[in-house]
């Protein structure tokens, strides 16, 4: 298949999914996309950006290739990060779907747009068999993040600054 044929084919879905967002009672809810949309999505020079809502015990543990850790108890606070790295969108997952059902909800709250979440979480992932990556860290079993090099495999060239007030660790970058 041509590269072009796959652009096109990768930005119909995405456009799909943009579509075919349903009404919740909190207003839009974000597209619910499959692991295996979401393993064609990444890899498109379009690529929305993948957000791992987790503590960083578990994203440490085994996350997405390219996922960016930003806890859920975090993104308040973290936003502009998020902002700056979304222009394509944001997939958000947790383990099964609640953290990113909240963590959606706080970037709707602030306009971040198009939102999808990745239908059964990072168990649907591991269950299809996609690649995992796990990441050293000293982080504990509580999530602590103050220590932890937020890490992933890069999205960009371009770094996103770490706002997280009391975190030392290296900023994380993103790839398109």
């Amino acid at each position: 298949m041509s590269r072009t044929a796959f652009s096109s084919i990768v930005l119909t879905l995405l456009l799909a999914l943009s579509a075919a967002v349903a009404d919740d009672e909190d207003g839009a809810a974000a597209v619910d996309i499959s692991a295996s949309k979401l393993r064609s999505a990444t890899s498109s020079p379009r690529a929305p950006l993948v957000l791992d809502v987790r503590t960083s015990y578990e994203y440490n543990a085994g996350h997405i290739p390219g996922a960016v850790n930003i806890p859920h108890t975090e993104l308040p606070e973290r936003l502009p990060e998020v902002q700056d790295a979304a222009r394509h969108g944001v997939v958000l997952y947790c383990m099964r779907g609640p953290r990113a059902r909240v963590g959606e909800k706080i970037l709707r709250e602030q306009g971040i747009e198009p939102l999808y979440h990745l239908d059964g979480g990072f168990l649907a992932w591991k269950r299809a068999g996609y690649p995992v990556e796990k990441s050293s860290g000293n982080a504990n079993r509580s999530g602590g993040t103050s220590s932890v090099p937020r890490t992933g495999r890069p999205y960009t060239s371009a770094r996103i600054p770490s706002t997280a007030p009391t975190s030392n660790a290296p900023s994380t970058t993103i790839k398109p």
